[in-house]
């Protein structure tokens, strides 16, 4: 999933693999060497409620100077069985308070793992649960991301993601594990009665594109 918004963001990127065909390079790691397996403590990862679906917490150093944090670590997402290849970075600039994007997912056959993170300002994120094969099938969740915390949400395949900014100037930082295809982003409506999702601010703005997504269907995933 690209977020889309209709106002420009300064300092957006992407990160290309370096591949000419447009797929992901997916070479294995090489061995990490010998100075990056000195162990300092791992990023904390945390179960959600959905399978799968984790909430990463940085690594801090502190000493009088400030502090350090440790935001992406190929080896200790390794060490969870965590997806650790990411090809694009996006970041999503948000004025307004209340604002709510998607919720958004890829198509099959498509597949795409991102890592999300509030950069400025405070969000709520809502994920809906698509995978048929999960007990929490049609159901939905929210959480908070924050810039003062620095939590990352890891979310995987078959999960729809959406956000609702709680404050004004929200940057929101993606990680994708493939390159983004517009023509494989499906989505579902804000406020469709089968999921019944509680937002906690009235909403303010949604993408046109984002209110002509159907309803969902449970038959017709």
């Amino acid at each position: 999933m690209r977020p889309d918004h209709d106002r420009a963001c300064p300092n957006a990127m992407s990160l290309a693999s370096g591949r000419s065909d447009g797929r992901a390079d997916r070479r294995q790691h090489r061995p990490l060497p010998r100075h990056a397996r000195l162990r300092r403590p791992d990023m904390i990862v945390r179960e959600t409620r959905f399978a799968h679906v984790h909430l990463i917490e940085p690594t801090v150093v502190e000493d009088e100077r400030g502090r350090l944090l440790r935001t992406f670590c190929i080896a200790d997402l390794s060490r969870k069985r965590l997806n650790a290849a990411y090809i694009q970075h996006f970041t999503s600039c948000i004025a307004a308070r209340g604002t709510v994007h998607g919720l958004t997912f890829v198509r099959p056959p498509r597949s795409e793992i991102r890592i999300v993170q509030c950069l400025s300002g405070r969000i709520r994120v809502v994920l809906a649960d698509l995978r048929p094969d999960q007990r929490t099938y049609g159901e939905w969740q929210g959480l908070e991301l924050s810039a003062g915390r620095r939590q990352q949400l890891y979310i995987p395949d078959g999960i729809a993601f959406g956000l609702q900014t709680l404050t004004n100037d929200v940057e929101v930082g993606y990680m994708n594990s493939e390159f983004h295809a517009p023509d494989a982003v499906g989505g579902i409506r804000y406020d469709d009665p089968a999921f019944g999702i509680v937002w906690p601010l009235p909403v303010k703005d949604v993408l046109p594109r984002d209110l002509r997504w159907p309803l969902f269907r449970r038959d017709a995933d």
